[in-house]
């Protein structure tokens, strides 16, 4: 993972450096980003769910793996229909409309995108969260004593489990940032469908 973003950020440099930069190598590019994320969420998907042997695991990141590919379909296709309705669809005018309905969109929910700005990179681009909650899973698992009072227990295995009234729950914080990943990205990713779908429903009138 943490390789493929270093290539990922050396090719463009390489390519500026070497004068051979194209549209062609612009669109090798943009294949990367479009499968690279939702890839990243299957995999961690495929070894949690060996972990806790759970299948529930493995639907969460087939879920984010699909809205994060709805996502980009959408944004894209924004591009797509304009560029096949518009009479003069050169690159000018293009960017000029598209602008104006991402602009739109930022206004519609200007209050609520101030909030999700602050935490939607921590989903959007995953290398630095998987790598913080892999080295707080090592930690806490293998060196954080057990706690137990009363009804109420915590141990650490290798995953936490947490006991209440004899009820347990097993997880860990790469678990966790998987479901909250699910949560956030999906609602992002059907916001920005409907949103995309809308303003180009204004844009036709």
């Amino acid at each position: 993972m943490c390789l493929s973003y270093i290539f990922d950020c050396v090719d463009g440099e390489i390519a500026r450096y070497r004068k051979s930069a194209s549209i062609a190598g612009k669109y090798v590019e943009s294949m990367y980003d479009y499968i690279i994320y939702p890839f990243i969420f299957i995999c961690i998907s495929i070894g949690l769910y060996n972990l806790f042997n759970n299948i529930f695991i493995l639907i969460l990141g087939i879920l984010i793996a699909l809205f994060m590919c709805w996502g980009n379909i959408a944004s894209n296709l924004v591009y797509t229909v304009l560029v096949i309705e518009t009479k003069n669809s050169t690159n000018k005018i293009v960017d000029k409309q598209v602008s104006e309905i991402m602009e739109n969109i930022r206004k519609r929910h200007s209050k609520i995108r101030r909030i999700y700005n602050y935490i939607k990179n921590l989903f959007t681009f995953p290398v630095p969260p998987v790598l913080i909650t892999t080295i707080l899973d090592i930690l806490f698992i293998n060196y954080c004593p057990d706690y137990s009072v009363d009804k109420l227990a915590i141990e650490f295995r290798p995953n936490i489990v947490f006991s209440i009234f004899n009820y347990e729950i097993e997880f860990n914080f790469l678990y966790i940032y998987l479901f909250l990943s699910v949560i956030i990205i999906s609602s992002r990713n059907i916001i920005r469908i409907i949103d995309n779908f809308n303003q180009l429903k204004s844009y036709s009138k």
